[in-house]
């Protein structure tokens, strides 16, 4: 995500705010003041927007004010707890997790704060993780963090924002096809139709029919523009002596550039109606899925792409990237947004469905541990469904939360609801299948979703945690070690995880710690969430058990 310039000046432990940079380096802008500092802390604590309670404020201005005075050596856990938190002397921090767990409130409500009433402050403070010595910035906050203003009472402009970013308009050109060949005219006219109901079928996508002839790139910035359709999909249709060649081009108005094309080759004794009807599902599930073009497409760009306030589309968007990735630092962007947008948005299923799904994996991976997290995914979930009942992503929420309470015969269950919409969308069947195996069918489970997997354009890597397990569960160790390698998430520590316990499974000892010791880097406190983790990594004791046994010799699991 790209960020405006910024001071960042963590204070040494020796030198108070305002240090003379050291000897070889160009002089640094001009940091924030002691003054400037105390006055940020007020506001803070003081306001009404700050979401911490009385410890989390006094440990806001017990640490800003030992950084100040030169002794942010002092802060440790010990001093912390028994000088602010009110532990007594015989305080063991490896046994008493406290200051961890308070100085993991102050981080989440600074960010929250900063993402929100703070977004203009002069100064931001931050603490980084693993520390508890405050880091002072001058703040000049990066555009995708800005959050636009609340409507002026008595306008509507929140709801239009809602109904006009509800659904991604994708326009459709009929696709053009040879002169003077009947095949080519019939069966470009019977795709055009069939496709436009397939691309229905994604709820989050409107389709616009547009203009036959026309060319894609200047429609999407004139007509398509107006229309509110960023992407135009267009193609044609070709004859050779033995088959029908058709080409698709989905055209991206904002880069005026094409982002997805392919090309068919349909036999001609082929029936028409149903290689039709074929080709448009592939079609519409590379283009409009959850995992396809268009949303990959959004996703990237609501991360890491300008943003001039928050917007429904791109909250769902930075959550869809955080379903894929898994990452904190996409995590606290994702969270922030999504609180943000039950406030703004609070008849919007998604977004309820998004914050359970974002609240579930937080505590899971360790990010945040919220009070009774479990209670908060499955309430808001059911205010999902309530808005929803046709909310498919609602039903994968329940599934992650069913197959963590060991529900397997409700995950089976719930795993068939996922399909019931939308059953050509790639990713239900990626999903349902993803459920189905880790719940104990794992024949049925696997097959679905390498079944998707061979029709997604943009796959996320979690899905082969089922392929790899399913091999591990086997004894295929080589197997499962190919389907690893296919989980491309470097910065996630579950591909490490598998890694290490399957080379150390094959006797890899040394590639195995060197996998080990990269889940450690990514992921320091991986001891603190083992029990919650390995839950929702391998559902089923006796084979949580086996992936524990491999990794207990490389001192990751006790």
């Amino acid at each position: 995500m790209p960020t405006t310039k910024r001071d960042i000046s963590p204070l040494r432990p020796d030198h108070p705010a305002g240090a003379v940079p050291e000897r070889g380096f160009a002089p640094a802008p001009p940091r924030p003041s002691p003054e400037q500092i105390r006055r940020q802390v007020a506001q803070i604590v003081e306001g009404q927007h700050f979401a911490g309670g009385p410890k989390t404020k006094a440990f806001l201005e017990y640490i800003v004010e030992q950084a100040l005075e030169g002794n942010a050596r002092n802060l440790k856990q010990y001093t912390i707890a028994t000088e602010v938190l009110g532990r007594d002397s015989s305080f063991n921090p490896e046994i008493d997790p406290m200051v961890r767990l308070e100085a993991g409130k102050l981080r989440r409500a600074l960010e929250m704060y900063y993402f929100r009433a703070g977004a203009s402050a002069e100064i931001r403070i931050d603490v980084p993780k693993g520390s508890y010595v405050p880091v002072f910035e001058l703040n000049s906050p990066p555009l995708s963090n800005q959050v636009a203003a609340p409507p002026a009472a008595g306008t509507t402009a929140i709801g239009d924002d809602i109904r006009q970013l509800d659904a991604q308009r994708l326009g459709i050109v009929p696709f053009s096809y040879q002169p003077d060949h009947d095949d080519c005219r019939v069966y470009a006219e019977g795709l055009f139709d069939q496709l436009t109901v397939a691309l229905a079928r994604y709820r989050d996508i409107a389709v616009i029919p547009m203009p036959a002839g026309a060319d894609p790139i200047p429609l999407a910035s004139s007509e398509g523009a107006h229309l509110k359709a960023r992407f135009v999909l267009s193609g044609s249709v070709r004859q050779s002596d033995s088959c029908l060649r058709i080409t698709g081009r989905l055209h991206d108005a904002d880069t005026n550039s094409i982002v997805w094309t392919e090309s068919f080759d349909i036999e001609k004794p082929v029936a028409a109606l149903e290689s039709q009807d074929r080709l448009a599902t592939y079609v519409a599930g590379a283009i409009a899925d959850y995992y396809g073009v268009i949303s990959h497409t959004l996703s990237l760009h609501a991360v890491y792409g300008p943003s001039n306030g928050w917007n429904l589309r791109d909250s769902i968007h930075r959550h869809r990237y955080l379903a894929r990735t898994l990452t904190e630092r996409v995590y606290r962007l994702a969270r922030a947004d999504l609180q943000l947008g039950i406030e703004r948005a609070p008849n919007h299923p998604m977004i309820w469905a998004a914050l359970a799904h974002t609240i579930f994996y937080g505590n899971v991976l360790g990010f945040d541990r919220d009070d009774d997290w479990k209670a908060l995914v499955f309430r808001y979930a059911q205010q999902s469904f309530e808005l929803d009942h046709r909310c498919a992503f609602a039903h994968v929420v329940m599934a992650l939360h069913q197959l963590y309470e060991g529900q397997f015969n409700e995950v089976l269950e719930t795993s068939e609801r996922i399909l019931e919409h939308n059953p050509h969308a790639p990713s239900g069947k990626l999903s349902a299948g993803f459920f189905r195996a880790l719940a104990g069918d794992w024949d049925r489970g696997a097959e679905m979703l390498t079944s998707a997997l061979g029709t997604l354009l943009h796959p996320p890597g979690w899905a082969y945690r089922v392929t790899c397990l399913n091999h591990f569960r086997q004894e295929q160790y080589e197997l499962a070690l190919r389907e690893v390698n296919k989980y491309h998430a470097p910065e996630h520590f579950t591909p490490s995880l598998l890694r290490a316990a399957i080379l150390s499974r094959l006797g890899r000892i040394d590639d195995a710690r060197a996998a080990a010791a990269d889940v450690l880097r990514i992921s320091p406190n991986f001891r603190e969430i083992t029990d919650s983790y390995f839950r929702y990594l391998v559902p089923f004791e006796e084979m949580r058990a086996e992936v524990m046994r491999a990794l207990r010799p490389l001192g990751l699991v006790r």
